[in-house]
């Protein structure tokens, strides 16, 4: 008898986990504390604002095999375009000017889609890093300031969701490795957002297949007998599961730590930050890339604008209008040389939203990562728990290895307990509401 697989986490990767479990004819119910589909780095828009506000992490390349084959099964594949299928718009503040950058590696040979004083040797340093297994920093390879550095900055700024320091070499070499195909390296970006061209379609394809979708249903707690999940606390109820159930919780972070503390998590992470601007002018997405400024790219729709900073964790938001008064300074003339018509003053109802924590570390620190399966039938999924942290292109392939995890995985195989007897007695002592049974599980 095949168990029902429980998705937790309406984002890229529950959803991603949910169709790939549905393909395999698996029985799903996907819960999402939202009324709606969410992405990790959803943000939040402050009291009073009027135009949605998320954190803009909605950027894909050509060479994102699984997010593409997703967009495909989903009927969204269109919904996708290239904004700047010339080569992304490098704005240096400090000169004022403009210029475009190839993303594929070939283009890097004309002299005129390279950074400035770009040198041949420079792209033997990079050929060698397409294939290089070195497991430090990017910052090592290319120091700041470098042509070699301000090429990688916004390249592999936009494909890892990271800064430079931050960069591990491998991760880079190998976008660079995939963006060595033709058109590999074309950038993509939706219409009209992550919500609208992939969440919402996608969602949509789940219910088509048979799906059982419960939106604001808000995860408390799970329930753990033996080294097994065996129930799923809710607000106002609990889901007992079967012998045959399986959980994949997609989650952020902070929520697995939450509900699972005994989970070893990431000791140290990045975080980027978005400021949302209401601006016109832009009748197609555009994107742009900056140098010298603390942004270091923007995402431009009719009627929106996403700056993005990375690092963020250095950066102090404590008086948000003046953060972004700063931001819009520096990139308002970047806008103008883009040919978008937008005010030297910063517009109204600007929005700053918190970005995805990426989990990160320093090159003499040993890898340190959660247990993918810290329990017999519950595997965790998440971009931040695999090699493409804080992109769509990892979350998708960590919801597809979750359901692959549950897949394989043998009854009695051992597993690396995550949760102790302790943990497990506190997790079920802290629910004091009743349980009752689904009506998907009444019905089996």
């Amino acid at each position: 008898m095949v168990g029902r697989t429980h998705v937790v986490g309406a984002g890229v990767a529950g959803l991603s986990a949910a169709l790939s479990a549905l393909s395999q004819d698996c029985p799903v119910t996907l819960y999402e504390a939202a009324p709606g589909t969410r992405s990790r780095d959803g943000g939040r828009s402050p009291e009073g604002e009027t135009h949605s506000c998320t954190t803009g992490m909605d950027v894909l390349f050509a060479a994102d095999c699984r997010a593409m084959a997703l967009l495909r099964s989903i009927g969204a594949h269109a919904r996708w375009i290239a904004p700047e299928p010339e080569g992304i718009p490098l704005y240096d503040a400090g000169s004022g000017g403009l210029r475009r950058v190839g993303l594929s590696p070939w283009s890097w040979l004309a002299p005129d889609r390279r950074p400035p004083d770009m040198r041949l040797s420079d792209l033997v340093r990079l050929t060698r890093l397409a294939f290089s297994k070195e497991d430090r920093s990017l910052g090592d390879v290319a120091s700041g300031g470098t042509p070699l550095a301000e090429l990688l900055e916004p390249v592999a700024g936009a494909a890892l969701n990271l800064r430079l320091c931050d960069m591990p070499a491998r991760q880079v070499g190998q976008v660079l490795g995939r963006f060595l195909c033709p058109g590999a390296a074309r950038l993509l970006v939706p219409k009209r957002g992550l919500a609208e061209d992939l969440l919402e379609p996608a969602l949509q394809e789940v219910r088509s297949r048979g799906a059982t979708v419960r939106l604001g249903e808000h995860l408390r707690s799970v329930l753990v007998n033996d080294g097994r999940a065996v129930g799923l606390v809710f607000t106002d109820h609990a889901t007992i599961l079967g012998a045959d159930d399986r959980v994949i919780l997609a989650l952020p972070p902070e929520e697995i730590g939450r509900l699972l503390p005994c989970v070893e998590m990431p000791s140290r992470c990045a975080s980027t930050l978005n400021v949302h601007f209401r601006v016109t002018g832009a009748h197609c997405p555009r994107f742009v890339a900056f140098r010298g400024t603390l942004a270091k790219r923007a995402l431009v729709r009719s009627g929106h604008a996403c700056v993005t900073v990375a690092a963020a964790e250095s950066t102090a938001i404590r008086d948000r209008a003046k953060l972004a008064s700063r931001i819009w300074r520096e990139v308002a003339p970047g806008f103008r040389a883009l040919g978008l018509n937008v005010p030297a003053d910063v517009p109204p109802e600007a929005c700053v939203a918190q970005g995805p924590r990426i989990p990160i570390r320093r090159d003499d620190e040993p890898p340190r990562s959660p247990p993918l399966r810290p329990l017999a039938n519950l595997v965790l999924a998440g971009d931040w728990l695999g090699p493409r942290p804080g992109t769509i292109e990892g979350a998708v392939l960590a919801g597809e290895h979750a359901v692959s995890v549950l897949r394989h995985a043998r009854p009695g195989a051992p597993v690396r307990r995550a949760c102790s007897a302790g943990a497990r007695s506190g997790m079920a002592d802290a629910v004091p509401i009743s349980l009752r049974t689904p009506p998907e599980q009444a019905a089996r």
